[in-house]
């Protein structure tokens, strides 16, 4: 005997209830920002409690209800998505249609479409025996489409790593990681300068915590961290200068 199941929510229906009263007296791309960071401490394993609060005091009670059916949304959506394998990336999306209306112009960014990501994947990892367990890494990574792209192509990748200037950017591509189950490092970062600010370790979604947050405090946790030390220039010690004329 079967049972009737209820449809499965689109990228609409998110949108509109995203901005729908009680969340639309705030700004789109606040909210947007604030949504990532509290679902990735949702993720945390209770290890980012005070961040959490720190975010969910700005909203009022029925607000944070409204979060969470948004974060209910985002993982049926995405599963119903990737139910036949490949990826799937409904925050780049978000993203850009928040954009056209955002009061902050950080928001005006756009992300390479799908079709180009899978082309580009194929043609960079070339041969699936050869790519099996080797490491990645995307210096301006955005929303992870690229990436996404690559694990879907070849799963047997090793540790896959990026980076982005752009905080937000940074936690979209956490959170698409753990939803696709990817085990690697998203670190907001200046890939020019290579100053690094914080990161977000991702694990596959059988092991918990999912995402593991690392700060100052933290970073020689941090691959991206580490590699960045490898490649900053160390300060050259003071030469030492002999004195020819007044040798003993």
């Amino acid at each position: 005997m079967t049972t009737a199941r209820d449809p499965v929510p689109d990228v609409k229906q998110w949108l509109k209830l995203f901005n729908s009263s009680p969340l639309y007296r705030h700004d789109a791309s606040t909210v947007f920002d604030d949504y990532l960071t509290m679902t990735l401490c949702a993720v945390a394993n209770q290890r980012q409690e005070e961040r959490y609060l720190q975010v969910a005091k700005r909203y009022k009670r029925e607000e944070l209800e409204t979060v969470a059916t948004l974060f209910a949304m985002h993982v049926l959506i995405h599963e119903h998505q990737t139910e036949g394998g490949g990826w799937y990336d409904m925050l780049g999306d978000v993203y850009m249609e928040l954009a056209s209306r955002s009061k902050a112009s950080r928001m005006g960014q756009f992300f390479t479409p799908a079709g180009v990501c899978d082309l580009a994947a194929r043609i960079t990892l070339g041969d699936a025996d050869e790519a099996a367990g080797k490491s990645i890494c995307d210096p301006a990574v955005g929303s992870g489409r690229m990436l996404l792209a690559a694990h879907a192509v070849q799963p047997k990748l090793g540790l896959i790593t990026g980076a982005d200037l752009d905080p937000i950017c940074a936690k979209m591509c956490a959170m698409n990681f753990w939803l696709h189950g990817i085990r690697g490092e998203v670190a907001q970062m200046n890939s020019l300068s290579l100053e690094w600010y914080c990161a977000y370790q991702t694990h596959p979604r059988i092991t918990w915590p999912f995402v593991t947050f690392l700060d100052e405090s933290r970073k020689e946790e941090s691959v991206m961290y580490l590699q960045r030390e490898a490649l900053v220039p160390k300060p050259e010690s003071k030469p030492v200068v002999v004195d020819l004329f007044n040798q003993p």
